[in-house]
């Protein structure tokens, strides 16, 4: 198999066993390349490249011009010698297998290990790995390339880039290379004015250097800028500095001593719930989402969307845990499922506001008042914030923070188009290796062994979904007595309904359950009567007939649903239930209406309970 070398960090380059090739000539033919490199080894869906290289105002030519890249690409690629299926069609979309080495991945490995050096007290290890990972930089990330997957992509690995920088300045200054430092922070800070971190440093820099009298000056001009620019005084970190350096005491103990000087007698709010031990696969959507939440200039919003029970919580928690360094001053955490009424917003920024240390009778009585306060409170801070179940952009908003140093993690079925995302990550039911690898791991014992072609049934009869697959494999763990072989005939046997996908309090019905609630009763007509066309897939005009509209309306019921996750769209224009999903649907009667018509929904409103995790409806 051929290597290809993709470098991203400046204008694209891509090289095929050394060899550069240079009829990548066309913009878009760059973008739909980089993408499809970038998600190497996994299938992506067709709407999801037309999104990403043309955007929601996508033209009627797009698919016809992105079959005519695919096609050059594919004959391009095997000219340099790439096997001829490298780039072919797959289920659905498109899929790039290779040998790849991409520049932007070895940045995250340089900020893996320059992290963990720098944990360890090797500074010396950890300025290497730093150095190395600027050095691969020729430019501006993906330089020329359009669409927003480009931007999102740029925008990500500069956050990398300038958390390098950040590093290498740290470790300058605790080396006592603090003149070198100096220069540099002055530059950034004029630079960038509104960056805290950089003046932080600079003020610690001079201090170090021995220069008081010009330590304190950067704090009175900061203290100027920030009120005549934003109405506010510094942060709590900045203002303790201050002190510190008035009192004249000595700054040891690391670059970020003053601001642990003061340490809150609060302990740091961890609220993340437990890592799933047997967490396994997704390894491309891991990366992406650890990579997309480096700190960076700008608050990074990350959204992982996708169907009930494909295991976006587990990768989110999983994620939240192995980047919680990253986050000194704290990991918040919220359900925000729905279930006997919209969880009110006010009272989730209340529970962030006790838990970051404001008093009780601080905490304003109106919701946008507390949202506020929680984005002053969080300015300064590195906070990961992990907003689960949302269902709304609206939900989610104000509950952001606005700081550079924080970052955010929302799961959701919909997209939240609305939202300031950084990055969207959309996980689809699991690849049949990576299932049968869960179910392999929570078994744990020498059926799976035994049985490998079992194994690959009953997860296939899962359809690819984590909670089903965790559901089956959980109930045989319980029965070890029982082959796999029976359980999945128990589960090819099964017609009516999801009664075998339930194990205890755990139940897969639960979670396409939450989602159907969310129906108005037009889509919960729509979903329920399309689940009964006795055929895979189905038309517009198929959906027209049996909606009894025109196609214009079709076109928009059957987006709907696909954007909340109830419907997948293989290519334009043709919609597909998943399996298990269909099954649902054709248990719901067609008298029953949805939560969403029984229930009133608000955000500032009445006071409701703040909805605790609930392990049979997750995500």
């Amino acid at each position: 198999m051929s290597l290809v070398r993709l470098g991203l960090l400046g204008p694209l380059e891509v090289l095929v066993d050394r060899v550069r090739l240079d009829c990548l000539h066309q913009p878009k033919q760059q973008a739909v390349f980089a993408m499809m490199a970038a998600n190497s080894g996994r299938t992506v869906p067709i709407a999801d490249l037309i999104g990403g290289i043309w955007g929601e105002g996508s033209p009627p030519s797009a698919l016809s011009a992105l079959r005519n890249y695919m096609s050059s690409l594919r004959t391009m690629l095997r000219r340099h010698g790439c096997r001829q299926d490298a780039l072919r069609w797959a289920g659905g979309g498109y899929r790039f297998d290779a040998t790849l080495e991409i520049d932007a991945a070895a940045v995250e490995r340089f900020l893996v290990s320059a992290e963990a050096a720098r944990a360890s007290g090797r500074l010396d290890l950890a300025a290497d790995s730093i150095r190395a990972g600027l050095r691969l930089w020729r430019g501006d990330a993906l330089s020329g390339v359009p669409g927003p997957w480009a931007a999102g992509e740029r925008a990500r690995l500069h956050r990398s880039r300038e958390t390098l920088r950040r590093w290498a300045i740290e470790i300058s200054i605790d080396q006592g290379n603090h003149e070198a430092a100096i220069a540099q922070l002055e530059a950034l800070v004029h630079a960038e004015p509104q960056s805290e971190q950089w003046r932080i440093l600079l003020m610690t820099a001079l201090f170090r250097a021995g220069r008081r009298i010009d330590a304190l000056e950067v704090y009175r001009a900061a203290r100027d800028w920030f009120i005549d620019t934003m109405g506010l005084e510094p942060s709590p970190a900045m203002t303790e500095l201050h002190q510190h350096i008035l009192s004249g005491e000595t700054v040891g103990g690391g670059v970020l001593a003053p601001a642990a000087v003061a340490a809150p007698a609060r302990p740091v709010p961890s609220q993340l719930p437990p890592d799933t031990i047997d967490f396994t696969g997704r390894t491309a959507e891991l990366a992406q989402v650890t990579a997309a939440l480096a700190p960076g200039r700008a608050v990074s919003v990350v959204a992982l969307t996708g169907m009930g029970g494909v295991g976006k919580t587990a990768l989110a928690v999983h994620v939240g845990h192995r980047v919680q360094d990253r986050f000194p001053d704290g990991r918040l955490y919220v359900d925000l499922r729905p279930s006997d009424g919209t969880p009110d917003v006010a009272e989730v920024l209340a529970g962030f506001l006790r838990a970051l240390g404001v008093a009780e009778a601080e905490i304003p009585a109106g919701g946008a008042e507390r949202s506020a306060l929680f984005r002053t409170v969080a300015r300064g801070k590195r906070l990961l914030v992990l907003l689960d179940n949302a269902t709304r952009a609206e939900q989610v908003t104000p509950l952001l923070p606005a700081s550079a140093g924080c970052a955010v993690l929302v799961t959701a079925r919909t997209p939240m188009t609305a939202l300031p995302v950084a990055r969207r990550v959309r996980l689809a039911p699991m690849e049949p290796a990576e299932g049968a690898e869960l179910f392999t791991r929570i078994v744990a014992d020498a059926r799976p062994a035994a049985e490998p072609q079992a194994v690959r049934r009953v997860v296939g009869l899962c359809g690819g979904l984590p909670l089903a697959i965790r559901i089956i494999a959980a109930r045989l763990v319980t029965r070890p007595g029982w082959m796999i072989a029976d359980e999945a005939d128990r589960l090819g046997a099964e017609r009516d309904g999801l009664q075998q996908f339930r194990f205890r309090d755990t139940s897969l019905e639960c979670a396409f359950q939450s989602a159907y609630d969310q129906l108005d009763p037009e889509l919960a007509h729509a979903f329920r009567t399309l689940a009964r066309l006795d055929r895979p897939d189905a038309t517009v005009a198929a959906v027209a007939a049996a909606l009894g509209c025109d196609p214009g309306e079709a076109v928009r019921l059957c987006d709907a649903l696909v954007d909340r996750g109830m419907l997948d769209s293989p290519a334009p224009g043709r919609y597909r239930f998943h399996d298990l999903v269909r099954v649902f649907a054709r248990s719901r009667p067609d008298s029953e209406a949805p939560a969403a018509v029984r229930r009133p929904a608000g955000f500032f409103g009445a006071p409701s309970p703040v909805i605790l995790p609930c392990t049979q409806c997750s995500g």
